[in-house]
């Protein structure tokens, strides 16, 4: 991308120097312009990544939330349970105590009207006993469910806690791109106004002719291409195997006739081989009808602006604008790329289709920064970054997706 603007650059510039003095200096100022826009570029760019691990972070927080809830109430079920055995014991511990004296046991043999009441009695004592044990051992089993449901109980606090910390950290990041993106605009302004001063005395022009042609340059540079996504070719063609190519002599010489040696072969032990990993399953895909709203709701934003952590109704960035593309069809997925990524499933680059995610990363799964949805054709619908609407584009255009998934 670095060089096809630079390229536009220099031959624009050149284009219109016929009548300028000195056209390598020409040159050298309409680089430097390019150089100042791809620097803002970054910036942008560096805002946007930063603004989807916020997003991230934000997520992670609603599911720390979740499960600390969810948490809370097994502790609750689990301490109730706990009391509930305790007070069993207790009772079955008072029963016991007043059924166990020498006095007691006494006063019912002389009581019984016969032996077989005196059994019964006795039978009664034994399962008193018996009673108060299990319950023993119920009480300590609810006291290991407690103990558990305490420890994940605190694992989910601590979960909640470092969420917060980290969506603090993220949102300090961000708000720290965001200022160095403010003050790239402000320096590059500066700069540019200097550049083209120089350019349009170097030109023999007017200021106000030269920032026309700079204007100009930047729309081209700036604009997408032009191309529709061809829907009579939703895939990607297959990758073609490479074909040998022939050798230069068709008909080589037959070699002579020698005699060989003969030999003694040495017996060898093959070397072992690791066995290629297994390509990439590609899931059975979404209905068409659900990948067909996906796509109509994502292109019916194409012109709308980004916006850091926007998902809607007139502003978007990239994670928001898949969501609720995918939303539309029926499929619920997290506002953040990263989470995207681990809701789907990953498909070789080789098997996309239509309605699957493109992602961007710079350290793995970890990392991802960028997702864009595929229309086929080799083509994407994005929100890209600040400055730039939300467009279709050739997958091409921009840096090769790191990572592609599957809606399944």
């Amino acid at each position: 991308m670095a060089c096809v603007l630079v390229a536009v650059a220099v031959s624009l510039s050149l284009s219109g120097a016929a009548r300028a003095d000195g056209p390598e200096q020409i040159a050298a100022l309409q680089v430097r312009l390019v150089q100042l826009r791809q620097h803002l570029d970054q910036q942008y760019e560096r805002a946007a990544a930063a603004s989807e691990e916020v997003n991230a972070q934000q997520y992670r927080l609603e599911i720390a939330k979740q499960d600390l809830a969810k948490k809370q109430r097994d502790l609750d079920t689990a301490k109730a349970a706990l009391d509930q055995q305790r007070d069993a014991v207790a009772a079955l511990t008072v029963q016991e105590l007043q059924g166990s004296s020498g006095l007691n046991r006494l006063g019912s043999v002389f009581s019984s009207r016969g032996p077989e009441e005196l059994l019964d009695r006795a039978s009664a004592y034994s399962s008193t006993s018996e009673a108060l044990q299990a319950s023993i051992d119920r009480m300590a089993a609810s006291k290991v469910v407690f103990a558990s449901a305490a420890a994940r109980s605190q694992d989910a606090v601590a979960e909640q806690e470092a969420a917060v910390k980290d969506g603090q950290r993220a949102q300090a990041d961000l708000d720290a791109a965001v200022a160095a993106s403010e003050e790239a605009v402000v320096a590059t302004q500066r700069e540019r106004e200097e550049v083209l001063a120089k350019l349009a005395d170097a030109q023999k022009i007017s200021l106000d002719e030269a920032k026309d042609r700079q204007k100009k340059i930047d729309q081209e540079a700036e604009a997408p291409p032009s191309e529709d996504p061809d829907p009579s070719d939703p895939a990607p063609a297959d990758p073609v195997d490479p074909v040998p190519a022939d050798p230069t002599d068709p008909t080589p010489a037959p070699p002579k006739p020698t005699t060989p040696k003969p030999k003694t072969p040495k017996p060898t032990t093959p070397k072992p081989t690791t066995p290629a990993p297994d390509p990439i399953p590609a899931p059975p895909p979404v209905s068409s009808s659900k990948v067909a709203k996906a796509i109509a709701f994502a292109k019916a934003q194409i012109g709308e602006p980004y916006a850091y952590g926007a998902a809607g109704p007139s502003k978007w960035d990239c994670s928001g604008l898949t969501m609720k593309a995918w939303g539309a069809a029926g499929v619920s997925l997290a506002h953040s790329s990263r989470y995207q990524f681990t809701q789907t499933t990953r498909v070789a680059m080789s098997d996309i289709k239509a309605g699957d995610l493109l992602f961007w990363t710079d350290s793995g799964p970890s990392g991802i920064y960028h997702v864009a949805l595929y229309l086929g054709g080799g083509q994407m619908i994005h929100a890209p970054r600040t400055g730039q609407d939300v467009q279709v584009v050739p997958v091409s255009y921009w840096r090769t997706p790191d990572y592609a998934t599957r809606i399944s």
